[in-house]
């Protein structure tokens, strides 16, 4: 759970300070909360709302992808499975930014669409492609938690069992929990039903893990997450917490 909480604080944090960083590039003050950037004067230029509203998701796009691609590039344990999940979480959210675009307008991607006025049915074409991109990511991402399934509890389904909820189901309730409660307060109700919302996507990681009729391929003992709690994962909780704590104030 920690390494999954850690991870989907930073994706917010990260995710909003990109907002933050493209407002002080364009010579504009605003200020940076752990769940938003507020202008501190109405935006009047459409290039300027275009730039600030699409890096978000853009940068998250790209924290996803590098983190992916690090994470099975470093030893398996805690800091690899932390890298995971930041990279499944900013994946998941451009998706889903994409996805609620037509009916949630205010969100990043729906303003842009909003800015051009693009057609729903277009909006809504987007969206369901990237319903079925982000469904073949995840579950193909599956099999990257495998490696972190340190015992062998006797049959198939048993092990696929036992670690499909430790792995994946316990921590994503977990932090579902965790992170709302951080997210307050709230200005907009988007807020919320992202942060509670679009975690769930991540059962199609544990659909695919739990319903796959193969063995385990289980890392190498010595390289594998175990039951005990990790110090590493504790501070990086720790740090992300202080970090959504001290911006709650704005910065």
């Amino acid at each position: 759970m920690l390494a999954l909480s850690a991870a989907f604080l930073f994706t917010i944090i990260l995710h909003e300070s990109a907002h933050y960083l493209m407002y002080q590039v364009l010579g504009l003050d605003a200020t940076l909360y752990h769940n938003r950037v507020m202008p501190l004067a109405p935006l009047e230029d459409k290039g300027d709302e275009v730039l600030i509203a699409g890096i978000g998701p853009l940068f998250s796009l790209l924290l996803g992808i590098i983190t992916y691609l690090i994470a099975s590039r470093i030893r398996n344990g805690p800091l690899s499975l932390f890298t995971l999940w930041l990279g499944i979480n900013g994946i998941l959210v451009f998706f889903g930014y994409l996805m609620i675009a037509p009916i949630m307008p205010v969100g990043d991607t729906g303003r842009i669409f909003a800015l051009f006025d693009v057609p729903v049915w277009i909006q809504i074409v987007v969206a369901i492609v990237a319903v079925i991109s982000l469904i073949l990511f995840l579950t193909r991402s599956s099999s990257r938690f495998e490696k972190y399934a340190s015992k062998d509890f006797g049959t198939i389904s048993l092990n696929r069992k036992k670690w499909s909820m430790t792995l994946i189901l316990f921590p994503l309730i977990g932090s579902v929990v965790v992170v709302t409660v951080l997210q307050f307060p709230v200005v907009h109700f988007i807020s919320i039903l992202a942060t509670v919302c679009t975690p769930w996507a991540n059962m199609a990681i544990f659909g695919a893990f739990i319903g796959n009729q193969t063995p385990i391929n289980r890392g190498a003992p010595d390289m594998s997450v175990n039951d005990s709690i990790s110090i590493l994962l504790v501070l990086l909780f720790i740090v992300s917490l202080a970090a959504n704590r001290i911006l709650v104030g704005g910065v």
